[in-house]
């Protein structure tokens, strides 16, 4: 088992880390929903999990590295699944179960844009919710972002989806 976990694991990592980078270009969320939502409820078991699975299917690789370096290395795996496990939320949200539109309308109350160092940054629109009477922060395209002020009526489509996050496809 450890031979073939050799062979195949780090390309199967890399997938699951590529995969999970595709709901991000696919969907607008609300502003770190999914992920405060992963990290509390698939910490535990993704760090529960990791480490099971390295010492039950790596016991060999364990020997030879020592307890210290392999518990580190499972960790630091882990911590990086736990990382990227946000943006498969969002697609589980947004593809499986009951989707509920929404019509999203309030005032814009503010404007947040996060420099970044590859794509440009982040663009966020803060809106006060007329229907709920919360301030809802949603992720949004640098041209919607561009286009509004605060101030401005904001009325658009999103999709509840079945984790109760809202969504609207970019």
């Amino acid at each position: 088992m450890e031979r073939f976990l050799g062979k195949i694991g780090e390309p199967l990592f890399f997938l699951v880390m590529a995969g999970a980078m595709v709901p991000i270009f696919l969907f607008e969320t609300e502003f770190n929903e999914p992920f405060k939502l992963a990290f509390t409820y698939l910490s535990l078991p993704i760090l529960i999990v990791s480490f099971a699975l390295s010492k039950l299917l790596l016991p060999v690789w364990h020997d030879k590295v020592g307890p210290l370096k392999a518990n580190g290395f499972t960790l630091l795996v882990a911590l990086l699944l736990i990382l990227f496990s946000g943006c498969y939320v969002i697609a589980a949200n947004a593809l499986v179960g009951k989707q509920t539109p929404i019509k999203l309308e309030g005032k814009i109350t503010n404007k947040t844009e996060t420099k970044g160092s590859r794509r440009g940054g982040g663009f966020q629109l803060t809106i006060h919710d007329f229907k709920s009477i919360n301030e809802i922060t949603v992720v949004t395209t640098e041209k919607e972002y561009n286009n509004t002020n605060i101030g401005d009526s904001y009325s658009k489509n999103w999709v509840v989806g079945s984790l109760g996050l809202i969504y609207k496809r970019k």
